[in-house]
């Protein structure tokens, strides 16, 4: 049998492995396709393989339903991301501030769709601890409007500058398979 084709091919789909894929990497595919169960009984390698691209395969379709976007760590952003993403420092302290009081107060509505009216917020869930400012931004709802476009602006400005960051250490760490 050729599992280690196989496992080898399964890798490059996952993106463990250098390469593109190539035709006779689909010819493996198709005949691991037509026999599945001989090569995960012969390779246990195979069966953990198949099984991790299918969990994350299943996470990833629940957060598009979900349709939930990630929030991100203010901590991380540095000056030109806030560049980058068009916002000032002093908006950039105000994101930090409304975090502060309520980590949620920037996650995308589920209509998916930004209305003025779903910045109507409820104060009095906060109780007495609201500091002022937080209480001026929260008054108005331009400028939480406004404060919500920029946060997401830098959101997308951060994340692609970790997916970059993220990209760079994987070449920096990659070992070609054959020497």
């Amino acid at each position: 049998m050729k599992s280690h084709e196989v496992l080898n091919t399964l890798r490059k789909l996952k993106r463990e492995a250098a390469g593109y894929l190539h035709e006779h990497d689909h010819k493996i595919l198709e005949e691991f396709l037509k026999d599945m169960r001989t090569y995960m009984v012969q390779d246990f390698d195979i069966l953990n393989l198949i099984k991790s691209i299918y969990t994350k395969r299943m996470e990833e379709a629940e957060a598009r339903q979900r349709g939930d976007k990630q929030m991100f760590d203010l901590g991380k952003v540095r000056d030109i991301d806030m560049e980058d993403g068009n916002v000032t420092k002093r908006e950039f302290e105000q994101m930090k501030l409304l975090m502060a009081v309520d980590e949620n107060i920037f996650r995308p509505s589920e209509f998916g769709v930004f209305s003025p009216h779903s910045l109507i917020v409820d104060i009095s869930k906060y109780g007495d601890s609201l500091p002022k400012d937080a209480k001026e931004i929260l008054y108005r709802p331009p400028k939480l409007k406004l404060l919500y476009e920029k946060y997401w602006q830098l959101a997308n400005a951060v994340d692609g500058r970790v997916k970059e960051e993220n990209d760079r250490k994987i070449l920096k760490e990659f070992n070609p398979r054959y020497p």
